[in-house]
């Protein structure tokens, strides 16, 4: 008789978390802010990214082969972080609640340029 049965194979797939390798990521961006903003760029280097993210060097290496990879992947995280700002930081400033009260500060800050004036 065909003995069949059915398995469960890991398929990789998870429902709404980041994947292994981009938890890997986040962290080596994480530690080389940390390290930026701490100690300084000159002191950003590999083995600095592996003591403090807690990763072995191979692993941070496997992720991002050169520093200009790291680099690179830490402007694209300023950028997205610029660009979607958190509804924290939007709530804690206030913006969210006076919109116009905001444009209204930033519009009387604004200098007219010589024989443009502003109408209200």
């Amino acid at each position: 008789m065909l003995d069949i049965r059915f398995t469960q194979r890991r398929t990789g797939i998870s429902y709404g978390q980041p994947s292994r390798s981009e938890r890997t990521r986040q962290a080596v961006i994480q530690a080389a802010l940390t390290i930026i903003a701490r100690d300084g760029p000159r002191r950003l280097t590999f083995d600095a990214i592996a003591r403090e993210s807690g990763l072995s060097k191979g692993g941070v290496m496997h992720q991002f082969p050169t520093k200009i990879d790291v680099l690179k992947a830490l402007l694209e995280h300023q950028i997205q972080y610029f660009d979607n700002p958190s509804p924290a930081g939007i709530a804690k400033s206030g913006a969210a609640e006076q919109p116009s009260a905001l444009v209204e500060q930033l519009s009387s800050e604004v200098t007219p340029m010589d024989g443009i004036t502003r109408s209200r």
